[in-house]
């Protein structure tokens, strides 16, 4: 797991524009992903797909609102592979089950959902306020 804390804008907090840009960003770029990431029947290669998810991230981490938090999502769905704390079955099954709630996300930006997406993989690393 990673070490690093990241903490989450108030619901409703920081700029519109910048919610509604993120979530779109999300939909353009995380959401195929989490698709291949359904769709992949093998343990590594979904392993693989995720990690394009922290990959594209790292990237927009300055200006998206809850970039750090998703960034640190997808990392510990990773490390369920590459700690080996799960074997890689287990760990296939937990990253789909958040690959497809990710894909259920609501139609528009909601940092209410991103919070609690991000809290139940991270356990409580990521947190509102």
């Amino acid at each position: 797991m990673h070490a690093v804390s990241v903490v989450l804008m108030e619901a409703g907090s920081g700029n519109g524009d910048d919610n509604i840009r993120e979530w779109e960003f999300y939909v353009r770029v995380v959401d195929p992903i989490a698709t291949e990431v359904v769709a992949a029947d093998e343990p590594w290669a979904a392993y693989h797909a995720a990690n394009k998810a922290s990959d594209v991230l790292v990237d927009d981490l300055t200006w998206l609102p809850h970039g750090g938090a998703v960034y640190v999502a997808w990392a510990c769905l990773t490390d369920k592979y590459e700690v080996g704390s799960s074997r890689p079955e287990e760990a296939h099954q937990v990253l789909r089950k958040a690959a497809q709630d990710w894909l259920g996300k609501p139609s528009g930006p909601d940092s209410d959902w991103l919070a609690a997406w991000t809290v139940s993989i991270t356990g409580g690393e990521a947190s509102p306020g």
